[in-house]
């Protein structure tokens, strides 16, 4: 229990002792909310995005399942903000919680590998109903949100991974996450490590 605490603390942490963050995930959460048009005619756009992710061998739910599939342009923009904020988050709070649980937990590293596999483990119905709603794209968070956190590490230390705390605009988009040396070159700095 204290294993999955430290990761929870993270997210107090990352929520309560940085001054925007509250306030900026509502915000984001708000525009996606607000922009929900219930109109007939995105049944018609989200089965001609199918076609094209598929014609582009592309898995049209790996993006967030159906809402994004159903999402506006400005939703679709706002989602992968969040979905960047959020795989930051995720990812933050699993390295966080495996060095801390070192010290404090005898079998942390047991405990990680663990979740990791269970996260990756799930089949059948349970894994569609995942990519259905978009859960499988909130699990590759984690592991999206870690890798990047290590190779800003790598790149440039504690010192420049802190700057994603220093306000919005320095919050990795989700492209970002997935390639974190475009996030280094971003805030100002070449590196080789990332």
């Amino acid at each position: 229990r204290l294993w999955l605490a430290l990761h929870e603390v993270t997210h107090r942490a990352q929520f309560t002792g940085v001054d925007w963050m509250r306030p900026h995930f509502i915000g984001l959460v708000e525009s996606v909310l607000d922009a929900v048009d219930p109109d007939p005619k995105r049944v018609a756009v989200a089965a001609r995005r199918v076609v094209e992710a598929r014609r582009r061998g592309e898995d049209p739910l790996a993006s967030g399942g159906l809402m994004a599939l159903f999402a506006s342009e400005a939703q679709v923009e706002t989602l992968e903000q969040l979905s960047g904020l959020m795989s930051l988050l995720e990812g933050h709070g699993d390295v966080i919680m495996d060095r801390a649980g070192e010290g404090l937990v005898p079998s942390a590293p047991r405990f990680g590998r663990v979740m990791r596999r269970r996260r990756e483990s799930v089949r059948g119905f349970a894994k569609v109903f995942q990519r259905l709603i978009g859960l499988d794209a909130k699990i590759k968070q984690y592991a999206e949100g870690e890798h990047f956190i290590e190779s800003v590490e790598a790149a440039g230390g504690a010192a420049l991974l802190d700057r994603v705390w220093e306000g919005p605009e320095n919050v990795p988009g989700i492209a970002e996450i997935r390639n974190p040396h475009d996030w280094v070159s971003r805030m100002g700095l070449t590196e080789t490590a990332a």
